[in-house]
């Protein structure tokens, strides 16, 4: 039998192998958690309507402090993701993709999302998020005859693996 260690030989996380899973809601959180993963101590969360963006701005990449970058997709959806001043956040339609590229694996992400009238928007049920190296796909998927929603992201929380 033949056994490697990389490193120290201490957890670095893991990954689930590039397969999709299924993301948690409640009421306006949505949570994504890497189950191959050892949640850490360590966190960042950026406040999307904070960083300026004027109405109606296509969203792409946004890079944090510590070299994690964010990146808003049109993907294989019609419309791009846009900043929405009325709903302090990013607006992610339908089939768009939001992937996240950590600094190091991640273990988990929370989204705090907009309601309005009584809707909140969280995306479509039948959304999927991957986890794969230090990297976060989520991807809005819902087909025409399925039911779907925008996702509205106001906050985004990444806590790292250990």
């Amino acid at each position: 039998t033949l056994i490697s260690v990389s490193g120290d030989g201490t957890s670095t996380g893991g990954e689930t192998g590039g397969s999709a899973v299924p993301v948690s809601i409640d009421n306006t959180t949505v949570t994504m958690t890497n189950s191959a993963a050892t949640q850490g101590t360590e966190t960042t969360t950026i406040d999307l309507n904070a960083l300026g963006y004027p109405d109606n701005a296509t969203v792409t990449t946004i890079t944090l402090g510590d070299g994690t970058s964010i990146v808003f997709d049109k993907s294989d959806g019609t419309s791009s993701p846009i900043f929405s001043a009325a709903t302090q956040g990013v607006r992610v339609y339908k089939n768009n993709t939001i992937t996240i590229n950590g600094k190091k694996a991640i273990a988990k992400v929370v989204l705090t999302c907009n309601s309005y009238s009584g809707t909140d928007y969280v995306g479509s049920q039948t959304a999927t998020v991957t986890f794969s190296g230090n990297n976060t796909i989520y991807k809005n998927v819902y087909s025409d005859t399925g039911k779907g929603l925008q996702l509205r992201v106001q906050t985004i929380t990444i806590t790292y693996a250990k």
